[in-house]
């Protein structure tokens, strides 16, 4: 579990970075690059709060109600 989660994390920073450098030379043919950094970067965080929002909720913590979404 924590290991996939700082491979996760190395992931993001690596993304973070290359976007970061291709932001910083931004021109007609790197910005197809950064929108897809931006979008490789977005979605794995989204999915992982996404499951763990799917986790808590279906779990009981914020809801009396086990299956309401």
């Amino acid at each position: 579990m924590t290991s996939t989660m700082s491979d996760a994390g190395a992931v993001d920073g690596a993304l973070i970075s290359v976007a970061i450098m291709a932001t910083t030379t931004a021109s007609p043919t790197t910005l197809p690059l950064v929108a897809l950094a931006v979008e490789f970067m977005v979605y794995p965080l989204a999915s992982r709060f996404g499951m763990f929002y799917f986790i808590v909720t279906q779990g009981g913590f914020l809801s009396n109600q086990p299956g309401q979404f």
